[in-house]
């Protein structure tokens, strides 16, 4: 689902605005890794085509609920990429722990990727394989994670036992993210960590950890931005010239 198509959906979802002013820094990083083994990357670019988006929720949200907070980013890339909006496979209450940690009902709505005491990748990656063959008409170029979905790219990534479709990736987008630092880093393989300075969620030596679990990985910090500003101004415009360089 992608450009008109997600507008008319978040329309009906009462889509708020978001606005800020921070400021923002890049720096570059080199991971000592140099491959990993059996990664199948399918060669070639999207020169001529839209890029294949498939964007990961934060825990206790959902496809829909990232596609409304995502608005700012994809209603910009119309002629640049089509998003994809998955929902994860398993429901989350208030006796989960993450819930019971910040004191919060997250709804009956709400979503996570992995379970407690769980299995980490298994329990999610059969859900995600079934969307991408039903739903996205191509290869997948970019994953795209926020929050507990950077981490769950970090899982997906950790085998190369992957469908046809996804080893097509070449880039990968962690918002206010982190994930395991212990692995060998895929080469060819793009990565932009969006991190919020502000970020009370997840700690930015998290975030630097797992970037530097990837070759040359571009690190953006933003000041004054915390765990919801993934989708501000300046955030969306480091990611959209991502985005584009990607494409090209």
């Amino acid at each position: 689902m992608h450009g008109k198509a997600c507008q008319r959906k978040v329309n009906q979802l009462a889509q708020a605005s978001l606005e800020a002013k921070c400021t923002a820094a890049a720096i570059l990083a080199k991971d000592p890794y140099e491959s990993l083994r059996g990664w199948r990357q399918s060669p070639g670019s999207a020169a001529g085509r839209k890029l294949n988006v498939v964007c990961l929720h934060g825990i206790t949200s959902n496809g829909d609920m990232l596609m409304q907070s995502s608005q700012p980013l994809w209603s910009q890339c119309d002629g640049i990429a089509n998003f994809f909006f998955p929902s994860a496979p398993h429901k989350i209450d208030s006796t989960h722990g993450f819930c019971r940690h910040l004191r919060i009902d997250p709804g009956h709505q709400a979503r996570t990727w992995t379970l407690e005491g769980g299995n980490g990748r298994e329990d999610f990656a059969e859900h995600l394989y079934a969307f991408v063959e039903s739903q996205v008409p191509g290869p997948v170029d970019v994953l795209l994670g926020y929050s507990q979905g950077g981490f769950a790219i970090h899982q997906l990534l950790s085998s190369a036992d992957l469908p046809e479709k996804l080893c097509a990736v070449r880039a990968v987008i962690l918002m206010m993210s982190g994930g395991s630092s212990c692995r060998v880093a895929p080469t060819k393989l793009r990565s932009l960590h969006i991190v919020g300075l502000a970020d009370k969620i997840i700690p930015l030596s998290t975030s630097e950890q797992s970037a530097f679990k990837f070759c040359e990985p571009i690190v953006a910090k933003f000041e004054n931005i915390g765990h919801l500003g993934a989708f501000r101004p300046p955030c969306v415009l480091t990611t959209l010239a991502f985005l584009r360089g990607i494409r090209s």
